[in-house]
């Protein structure tokens, strides 16, 4: 029956950082493990994880160690003997009573591949030599027979005695019988064939290293490709079960088994099969070194050649395959050193053992049931003591990013379960800075940026389950940040009411270097009229950790009293929801003027626990007053003036006559860099009468004054 435990505590993690997901920083936030991925990325113990990602009682293991990098074959010898052999060099086992002791070493092999022969003793054949032996019940040992290949990939015994090896290099079938007598039931051009497996009616089936076939074979040279998935395809591991055919087929990683039959495929047969000829180098051998990856599948053939997938193993070889009683199939792969039970019907996978060591070499089964499996990187032996009666889930190591407090730990679960957690200042579990598993419920206290669960599984009824965990947590609230504070002088605004004769002008000296000009120039293109805005443009950019919402205030003073005048309000104090403003200076007397902006996310946390972020400009210069332009007077055929601006320097003059175009006029001393500029103005050619000469003056920050002088009769233009 299914029920839903809530059981409150601190809380615990194993290292593997998987970030929370934040809420804002004054609300409890959670996080839910509930997939099988999340799961995975947990240690195991004694459990089973499958599709749905539910936890149960799984398989218990007894792990001795093989002393040797790779356990290459195990085979069960009945009443609880095990023979297993490892490499390099190669050395045969067999575990009886608990103890390990040695039956035969051969160091110029680098491992050997087992049968057991059904009479309590062993068959086995040389990998890199070709040599088949027997070593009977007493440990005797006898020469089998010998065969001209470079390598022996798989050995299967026929039940009677009887043995069928598949070799590489010169890659062939071959049959042995009790006698030693060699027959060869299979040539191929194959570079390695790795794989056997026996159906119904006696027939058998050999699947090849790179080229993706599997054949069947009824007899000495009768066989017949089978199904093929494509050149660059391993067929790895064969079992068949009535009239199914079950192959566990390697491919390089995001490529489908069958994808290289066009001719897609990339790598060459010495690169699929040097796991096969290199053990020390290959991905597959148990050393992991291959920069091959490779990813498994395993298919289902019918007997009418209809293939079908069951299950993806992404970045996993399988490489190993047995059967169960029950109709399951178990599938070893690597690397990540996994043990799967898999229900070939539904498609359904469970996880039932994943440990330190990173592959899943061989198995053995004992009355249609797991007796032990073989590993490499280390090499062990896990031998299957039946299913557990108690098994642990140990999470990673969370990392909340920050210190938090962290609260009930809340899940759908039945049965007899135990949840502890702890926690930590550092990312390793091991180290100080940790708590005690604890099993209360009360909140951590006080706050720890790392955290571990474990989940306790003890049989009982109903049968112990869980199929989600939910942690609950508070993370403290986080400042604020400012990294940008801009400050751009708004651009004057276009005078559309203005002709050519208006008071207007180009925007400034700045732009003129830019482009190249000397600012000079009397296209009336260059010198529209427009008025000056008067505003300044604030922008900031404001970020905040918890996402809280924020708000800004501004503040305004005066440079005059050097950083100790008082901070005044702009915008009459309002606060602002966005990360920009135009602060309307003609509000403020010409002068210099620092602004603060001041960022708060008061509006997500309680009284006490806001906290804000500011930041102070660099002095602005505020001009808003126009310069002006005096002592008008005609000399020499000449019109004299001073043109004068209060806060900023004169940076443009220009003349028009008449209400003409205007002309630039340039100062006396020919820069125009002071907040004084005279100038000199050579009168042209006028006919009699009345005649109007306007200057104007146009000041850094664009404000604009215009000065005017009458020529009459009595002051020809001459």
């Amino acid at each position: 029956m299914r029920r839903f435990n809530c059981i409150a505590l601190s809380f615990i993690l194993g290292v593997q950082a998987l970030s929370f997901s934040h809420g804002l920083a004054a609300e409890t936030s959670w996080r839910t493990i509930r997939t099988r991925d999340e799961f995975s990325q947990g240690k195991l113990k004694d459990l089973s994880l499958d599709s749905t990602g539910t936890l149960e009682l799984g398989m218990a293991f007894h792990a001795i160690s093989a002393r040797a990098p790779r356990v290459w074959s195990i085979a069960s010898g009945g009443d609880g003997r095990l023979f297993f052999s490892t490499g390099s060099p190669g050395v045969i086992w067999i575990h009886e009573n608990g103890e390990s002791r040695t039956l035969m070493s051969d160091p110029a092999s680098m491992g050997h591949l087992l049968v057991a022969d059904g009479e309590g003793g062993v068959l086995a054949a040389s990998i890199n030599r070709g040599h088949l032996f027997r070593i009977d019940r007493e440990g005797r040992i006898s020469q089998l027979a010998r065969l001209q290949a470079a390598a022996v990939w798989a050995l299967l015994g026929d039940g009677d005695g009887n043995l069928f090896a598949a070799t590489g290099k010169q890659a062939g079938v071959y049959r042995i019988s009790r006698d030693g007598t060699v027959v060869r039931w299979l040539e191929s051009d194959e570079f390695n064939l790795v794989s056997l497996a026996r159906g119904s009616a006696g027939s058998l089936f050999a699947g090849s290293g790179e080229r993706g076939n599997i054949y069947k074979l009824q007899g000495p040279d009768s066989s017949e490709v089978w199904h093929h998935f494509g050149k660059g395809s391993e067929v790895r591991a064969l079992s068949a079960r009535d009239e199914i055919l079950y192959a566990g087929v390697n491919v390089r990683a995001g490529m489908a088994a069958g994808a290289a039959s066009s001719g897609s495929a990339s790598g060459s047969e010495e690169e699929f099969s040097e796991s096969l000829e290199s053990p020390e180098e290959d991905d597959g051998s148990g050393t992991g070194k291959s920069s091959i990856k490779l990813s498994g599948t395993l298919h289902a053939i019918d007997s009418r050649r209809r293939a079908e997938e069951i299950c993806h193993f992404e970045g996993e070889m399988i490489l190993s395959i047995a059967q169960e009683t029950a109709g399951t199939l178990l599938v070893g792969t690597g690397p990540g050193g996994r043990l799967y039970r898999v229900e070939p019907n539904q498609g359904e996978v469970t996880l039932i053992r994943r440990g330190r060591q990173s592959h899943v070499l061989c198995l053995a089964t004992e009355g249609g049931e797991l007796a032990a499996a073989g590993t490499a990187d280390p090499g062990a032996i896990l031998i299957s003591l039946g299913r557990s009666r108690r098994g642990t889930w140990t999470s990673p190591v969370y990392d909340a990013g920050t210190p938090a407090r962290y609260g009930a730990i809340r899940g759908h679960a039945s049965g007899k379960i135990r949840i502890s957690s702890r926690t930590g200042s550092t990312s390793s579990p091991d180290g100080q800075g940790w708590t005690e598993w604890s099993y209360s419920g009360s909140s951590s206290d006080p706050a720890a940026r790392f955290l571990q669960l474990r989940v306790e599984l003890e049989a009982s009824t109903p049968a112990p389950r869980i199929e989600d965990l939910t942690v609950f947590y508070r993370l403290p609230n986080q400042r604020p940040t400012m990294d940008l504070f801009e400050v751009n002088f708004a651009l004057p605004v276009q005078d559309s009411t203005s002709g050519s004769n208006g008071d207007g002008g180009s925007t400034g000296s700045a732009d003129s270097l830019k482009s190249g000009e000397s600012g000079d120039s009397g296209d009336s293109e260059s010198t529209k009229d427009t008025k000056h805005s008067g505003k300044v443009h604030l922008h900031w950019t404001q970020e905040d950790r918890d996402n809280d919402e924020l708000v800004a205030r501004l503040f305004y003073r005066s440079t005059v009293l050097r950083g100790r005048g008082p901070w005044l309000p702009m915008n009459g104090g309002e606060e602002l929801k966005t990360d920009q403003f135009d602060w309307d200076t003609r509000s403020v007397p010409d002068g210099r003027y620092e602004v603060r902006i001041e960022v708060s996310d008061e509006l997500s946390n309680p009284e006490g626990e806001e906290l804000s972020v500011e930041t102070i400009s660099e002095p602005i210069e505020v001009d808003n007053d126009r310069p002006w332009i005096d002592g008008l007077s005609v000399q020499d055929g000449a019109l004299h003036g001073m043109a004068r601006d209060e806060s900023s320097h004169v940076a443009e003059l220009h003349y028009s006559v008449d209400g003409g175009r205007w002309i630039a006029l340039d100062s006396q001393d020919g820069l125009l860099d002071r907040p004084e500029e005279s100038f000199r103005l050579t009168l042209p050619a006028l006919d009699g009468g009345i005649h109007v000469i306007a200057i104007r003056a146009r000041d850094a920050r664009g404000n604009i004054g215009v000065a005017h002088h009458t020529l009459g009769e009595t002051e020809p233009g001459q």
